[in-house]
């Protein structure tokens, strides 16, 4: 009989044709077989759907997934380690011990940066990191974690800390400056974000920002935690702007105050807020629970239709939820608003044709729903009163000055809405039903 050996072949891992997993670990403390010590390098020799399993330790660096330093794709450019050209489509970044390993941006980084950027990949998957600032000096850091180049991310259980700069001033453009977004989704060209159960601290301007036309997010189960009151900044938790758009569901959203002044119209002051939507494309914003900001969700300049529904909005210094030039297909519906310091729901702006319906609205400082004019213009002498709102079955009570109120721009009763079958106590004029 003929004795036959079988011995199993491995192949050269250059040569592979199933996706690898590649260990990085900064000082071999935790893998000492490790082969790369920065995330960088370890991605620079990756394939479409490796994953870079990065062991516990700090990582000053600034890490980029299919774009080069300029910014370039990776594509353009031979693959030397592979042979032709590389596509990091379906690649994993993951931290082996959750949020132990820290990425952070050098001192020696270039000005208006981010610490990790996403560019012309998709299924790019972000799991379990610490991503911390500050940047060494003013203006430096603009993003934690930036989308760009029609990528798709999958940004999970991360914790963002400290994004911004060590003076807090930013790039100088004032309250509302852009440096210091923790996840920045649209920068040139767009991007498609899901950025879920990651905790967001301490950052500058805004949690999540999704910005642009060909920028999509979807934002749930994240914890977002403001600086609370701050002179200096108008802190978002959750901002779509410019076209942008998605959904933000079962977020909580905290501690989101600007004290630096109302402004011109104290009506129509700066503020900060939990949620904000600007000149956005569609947006749904349903079961987020959000205490303690100035504004709770604040709709400005908008056209494209936004849901606002079930959501627990409790103890805003101003208002729980602020409509300001929402022109059409705002829908606000079976939110429960508490204590807020100002107005529950607060219409204003010439905002028209938007529906306001079956809301619980209790312990307003000053009206529970109130359809008001505001002033605009250098001189602020013109004045603009919502119309063709739907206010209908909301339940209001407790509120300090009005549970219902309505005016015109000349400072006599509106008319223009339509207030139908809302459960109150007061109201400011006979109609208001």
């Amino acid at each position: 009989m003929t004795n036959c050996r079988f011995r199993l072949k491995l192949d050269d891992l250059d040569d592979r044709i199933v996706p690898a997993i590649i260990w990085v670990d900064d000082d071999h403390g935790q893998q000492p077989a490790a082969p790369y010590t920065t995330i960088q390098s370890a991605i620079d020799v990756a394939t479409a759907g490796d994953t870079v399993l990065v062991y516990p330790g700090t990582y000053a660096e600034q890490v980029r997934v299919g774009v080069d330093t300029n910014g370039w794709p990776v594509t353009l450019y031979p693959d030397t380690v592979h042979g032709g050209y590389r596509s990091l489509n379906n690649l994993t970044l993951k931290s082996q011990t959750p949020l132990a390993a820290t990425i952070s941006l050098p001192a020696a980084a270039p000005a208006y940066s981010a610490i990790v950027t996403v560019g012309f990949s998709t299924g790019v998957r972000v799991d379990g990191f610490t991503i911390a600032g500050p940047g060494a000096y003013t203006g430096q850091l603009f993003d934690g974690l930036e989308v760009n180049q029609r990528a798709s991310v999958d940004v999970r259980n991360n914790l963002f800390t400290d994004i911004g700069d060590p003076t807090g001033g930013g790039d100088g453009g004032g309250p509302t400056a852009d440096t210091g977004v923790a996840v920045y989704v649209g920068a040139d060209g767009g991007g498609t974000a899901v950025v879920s159960d990651n905790t967001f601290l301490n950052y500058q301007s805004a949690g999540v920002v999704v910005d642009g036309p060909y920028s999509k997010a979807t934002v749930l189960n994240n914890e977002f935690i403001g600086n609370g009151p701050e002179a200096t900044r108008a802190q978002f938790g959750i901002q779509f702007s410019q076209n942008g758009s998605g959904q933000a569901s079962g977020n909580f959203i905290t501690g989101h105050i600007f004290t630096g002044g109302p402004g011109a119209d104290p009506e129509n002051p700066t503020t900060a807020a939990g949620i904000v939507v600007y000149q956005a494309g569609k947006v749904t914003i349903t079961g987020n629970t959000l205490s303690a900001n100035q504004t709770g969700v604040y709709v400005n300049d908008q056209s494209n239709t936004v849901l606002i529904q079930s959501n627990g909005i409790d103890g805003s210094t101003l208002d729980g939820i602020n409509l300001d030039l929402a022109r059409r297909g705002v829908s606000v519906l079976s939110n429960v608003v508490t204590d807020s310091g100002r107005d529950g729901i607060h219409i204003q702006s010439a905002s028209s044709n938007n529906t306001i319906s079956r809301n619980t609205v209790t312990g307003s400082g000053r009206y529970g729903i109130a359809s008001v004019p505001t002033k605009f213009g250098p001189g602020l002498s013109a004045e603009v009163a919502p119309s063709n709102n739907v206010i209908s079955r909301n339940t209001v009570s407790g509120s300090v000055a009005f549970d219902l109120f309505a005016q015109a721009a000349d400072g006599g009763p509106q008319v223009n809405d339509i207030w139908s079958g809302n459960t109150y106590g007061t109201k400011n004029r006979p109609g208001l039903r």
